[in-house]
């Protein structure tokens, strides 16, 4: 027992001549690995990925077709790990043909993604949430890109859309908060259902090779003031511009129907130029345009919708060039208290009778006579130059050359008339 007390003794003595070392702060041990990698091929190991978590690099590598995830993107770091938060470079490399639907949806963090000319399509969903994405190439060599591709990607402000592409699906760039402006593409055929509405768009001419505008989409775009229609025979679907911020819109001759509630709740909208061939006035069309104070109603017109211009509090005169348009209800079509300007024997006489508006006959005009007192006077070009020049809708009586568009030649063409007078 002395023996056993002795050597304790003595182990602890030679522990205290030890001097001690700082060896620094010891690195922190995690779980995951630095490279992790695995298949995401619609044929499995066609196409891998690999994902650095010290960079937060994602890189797509081999040939083929990525798969496709309906119901939730690939679980790139293993099928308990979620890196969807951890990425923020994506690297998409040459060989890869399809990007899979839902592939990098939700990935909020993800600042930068390089697509190669070998893809071909980008599914659905494919880069939908990418919230931080500011900015994105996509190769000619793209062909195809699915609904809700880019959807709700809020900070996406630039992006050039491929020159191939035919279609652009619905919801695409829905929500796109910043994207303030786009070139279609010629040659593109159909943008679908909410493609843009809520974006930050503010202007956009659709090309002549758009033939069907889909439902809602440029609605709730409260930026867009200025939209160019083709004069192509353009079928418009309901509410396609709603809630927009427009403050002029021409619908060109080709475009015989405008659309139920096309324009409606459009609270920036003062100047309608409907021209000649426009055959309907769908329902609604132009209800809640609340800053509209004239329109023009051409003699193509045919009918005029239920609640076409209802609650248009500010507009004060329509001018109705058509004698057997179809009205719908009193207050409801056209509410308020607006002049209506007409034929005589019309129905737009009948309808301002029967509703208790006044009617005053346009065969009283003369060419010209914007203030209707008979007479060509310098008031007519002042009020001329002040309508045109702030957008608001002309009368038909304006047209002098009579090409049935009201413009800068007219105005020109009425101060030649005023001095040969």
């Amino acid at each position: 027992m002395k023996k056993l007390t002795a050597l304790c003794l003595a182990l602890c003595l030679v522990g205290s001549a030890v001097p001690f070392v700082d060896v620094g702060e010891l690195p922190a041990i995690t779980a995951n690995a630095t490279d992790q990698s695995g298949d995401c091929g619609d044929n499995g190991d066609n196409v891998k990925w690999n994902f650095n978590d010290k960079t937060g690099t994602l890189v797509i590598s081999g040939n083929g077709a990525m798969g496709d995830w309906v119901y939730g993107y690939p679980s790139y770091a293993g099928y308990s790990v979620d890196v969807s938060q951890d990425v923020y470079t994506i690297i998409i490399k040459d060989g890869v043909t399809h990007i899979g639907e839902t592939a990098f949806s939700g990935f909020s963090n993800v600042t930068s993604i390089s697509i190669p000319e070998s893809v071909e399509s980008i599914g659905s969903g494919a880069f939908s949430g990418c919230s931080t994405l500011s900015s994105i190439t996509i190769p000619d060599s793209v062909k195809s890109i699915g609904s809700s591709a880019f959807a709700n990607c809020t900070n996406l402000q630039n992006i050039d859309l491929p020159s191939g592409i035919t279609y652009i699906e619905d919801y695409t760039f829905g929500g796109c908060r910043f994207l303030n402006s786009i070139s279609i593409p010629d040659g593109v055929t159909f943008i679908g259902m909410s493609a843009f509405s809520s974006s930050g768009l503010n202007e956009v001419a659709i090309p002549d090779s758009v033939t069907i505008l889909g439902e809602e989409a440029f609605a709730y775009c409260d930026k867009l003031v200025s939209v160019t229609l083709p004069d192509n025979g353009l079928r418009i679907r309901n509410r396609a511009f709603s809630n927009s911020g427009l403050t002029s819109i021409t619908i060109p001759a080709s475009i015989t129907d405008t659309g139920a509630v096309t324009f409606d709740h459009c609270e920036n909208l003062e100047s309608v130029m409907i021209l000649d061939g426009v055959k309907t006035i769908g329902d609604g069309a132009f209800e809640y345009c609340t800053s509209l104070i004239s329109v023009t109603i051409p003699k193509s017109v045919t009918s005029i919708g239920y609640q076409a211009f209802n609650e248009c509090p500010k507009l004060q005169d329509v001018f109705i060039f058509s004698t057997d348009c179809e009205f719908d209800s009193c207050g409801i079509t056209i509410s308020g208290n607006p002049t209506i300007h007409g034929y005589p024997n019309s129905t737009a006489q009948t309808y301002a009778e029967n509703c208790g508006l006044e009617f005053i006959p346009i065969s009283n005009y003369l060419t010209g006579d914007l203030n209707g007192d008979g007479n060509l006077t310098v008031t007519d070009v002042i009020e001329f130059n002040q309508k045109l020049h702030s957008r608001q809708a002309l009368p038909k009586n304006c047209d002098m050359n009579g090409d049935n568009i009201v413009n800068v030649i007219d105005l020109a063409l009425l101060k030649r008339a005023l001095l040969n007078k």
